[in-house]
């Protein structure tokens, strides 16, 4: 009979169209602990590499070419920045190949495109330490994987929907921490704020 979620997540005049009640938590619909084995914040990467590492571990089964388009731009406007995806399946040849066309066909250098496949629990909170700034996918934004890449250090660059809720769980995430600055609300304003970020280590550091 209920739905639990929040305020910010589920918008008021779209609850009508749910047959549950919704019942929004005040703090927030998300909780997370981090696991005994998460590893401790280490030095900024783009400080270490001399360029930025932009990142996503989401599932790619919500990756679409709107997202990849949106990514390409993204590395297009931040000269020498890479990309690193890691998800399931991307060990599988056939996968990361097809992943390297479309961003080749959108006008960027695969060489700028890591990708890999899965990781041991522990290897993937580790693997955070690579990334500098996560990029989210849309209209299906990541969770867990924003969770734990805040948990390590590494904000994200949300893309905020005006509709179904799983287009909103990064502005939800990043608001109860006080960087709502990272949800962008078109994907111009997600390429900017991508891009002034990376432009300010010191202030990612």
């Amino acid at each position: 009979d209920y739905r639990i979620t929040d305020e910010i997540i589920d918008l008021p005049e779209l609850r009508q169209f749910y047959t549950e009640e919704s019942v929004c938590l005040p703090g927030g619909l998300f909780c997370y602990k981090p696991p005994e084995f998460a590893p401790p914040i280490g030095p900024l990467a783009a400080k270490q590499n001399g360029y930025i590492t932009f990142g996503s571990f989401s599932n790619n089964l919500k990756i679409n070419p709107n997202t990849l388009a949106l990514w390409a731009e993204v590395l297009k406007a931040n000269d020498g920045s890479v990309l690193l995806m890691k998800f399931k399946e991307g060990g599988d040849p056939i996968m990361k190949d097809y992943y390297l066309t479309r961003f080749a066909e959108f006008g960027v250098d695969p060489k700028r495109i890591r990708i890999c496949g899965w990781k041991s629990p522990v290897e993937h909170m580790q693997l955070y330490g690579r990334v500098d700034i996560a990029l989210d996918t849309f209209p299906f934004n990541g969770c867990m994987t924003t969770l734990e890449g805040l948990w390590i250090g590494v904000p994200t660059i949300s893309l905020v929907g005006n509709g179904i809720s799983l287009s909103r769980s990064g502005l939800s995430i990043l608001s109860r921490l006080g960087l709502e600055y990272f949800a962008a609300s078109t994907p111009e304003e997600y390429i900017a704020k991508a891009t002034a970020l990376a432009r300010n280590i010191d202030g990612l550091e």
